[in-house]
């Protein structure tokens, strides 16, 4: 009798099981920045395996993914991408990877990246020769409307790998949706109608999409790339447009070349610095702490609304 117990016992837990008791495998999702990781995880972080790729801290423009990295990247169900230039390395999956790989930037609306020989300061980026073969701006993400358009993709794709989770994931969708909008609103609101700003950053050109809200973000620095130093003469020159201005803010992000922070600080000793971000990365601690993109919009709408010119 006992054995019959335990036999019907043993047919009823796999029964079970047949009927999804048994764990199936779970689906994975790799994002290249932090943006578009942030709307993931805050989707579907626990649904399934949202992974970052990049290393915390690190700088985006020259990372190349380890083997294992790549071996993650073939083998995830969705890796969200920036795009094609900005990302370089991302052809190298096309014949190998096993699931899809999605370009944000086929998503957004995109501003050319402008050269402007005639001004070596320039209000915008110059063409160069890093991540922008195609002609656009890459930095699309620090527009909140493009971010709109970044979360209704991302909803897609991973509503695809967990369909069974649809009204979770669109309640999520519904609240970061909300927030994006109310930036959308302030930034809007950052410049007088008929009016512009001009703010001056120690970093290299990553906020052209902000002239999307009349701001005009100047820098020393001739294009895209975070590893060229600005000429000492372009230096002297931004410093003299800093005076000319007549600011006394200095916006910096994390990552900038401190040596450039230093001489124009020293040119122009009353400047106080403010953070600006640039979001492609984190730190640590913000990693830590869970912020999202929303967040961090958000900041830099802050620190703009309090710039002195």
């Amino acid at each position: 009798m006992k054995k019959i117990l335990l036999l019907c016992s043993t047919l009823v837990a796999i029964s079970l099981a047949s009927c999804g008791g048994a764990t199936t495998e779970e689906k994975s999702l790799i994002a290249t920045l932090f943006p578009q990781y942030s709307l993931a995880e805050q989707l579907a972080g626990d649904l399934l395996d949202v992974e970052f790729l990049l290393p915390v801290g690190s700088d985006p423009h020259d990372f190349e993914p380890t083997p294992s990295q790549r071996v993650n990247l073939n083998n995830a169900d969705v890796v969200l991408f920036t795009s094609e230039s900005f990302e370089q390395w991302i052809h190298s999956l096309e014949d190998t990877a096993t699931g899809k790989l999605v370009d944000l930037s086929q998503v957004v609306t995109l501003i050319e990246a402008v050269e402007h020989d005639h001004d070596p300061l320039m209000t915008g980026p110059k063409f160069a020769e890093d991540h922008v073969e195609d002609g656009f701006d890459p930095h699309y993400w620090l527009d909140p409307l493009n971010g709109l358009a970044m979360l209704e993709a991302i909803s897609e794709e991973i509503l695809l790998l967990v369909p069974e989770h649809t009204l979770l994931v669109e309640s999520r969708k519904l609240l970061i949706q909300e927030a994006l909008e109310d930036t959308i609103e302030l930034y809007q609101e950052l410049v007088l109608e008929g009016e512009e700003l001009d703010v001056v950053f120690a970093g290299h050109h990553a906020f052209a999409y902000l002239t999307n809200y009349d701001v005009h973000v100047l820098t020393p620095y001739s294009g895209f790339s975070t590893d060229v130093i600005p000429t000492a003469q372009s230096l002297i020159e931004f410093s003299q447009l800093i005076s000319d201005l007549g600011t006394n803010v200095l916006y910096i992000s994390s990552s900038d070349n401190n040596a450039v922070i230093e001489s124009l600080m020293d040119a122009n000793p009353l400047l106080e610095t403010q953070l600006l971000y640039t979001l492609e990365n984190v730190s640590q601690s913000q990693f830590d702490s869970a912020i999202r993109y929303q967040e961090l919009l958000m900041i830099n709408y802050e620190s703009l609304s309090h710039s002195e010119n």
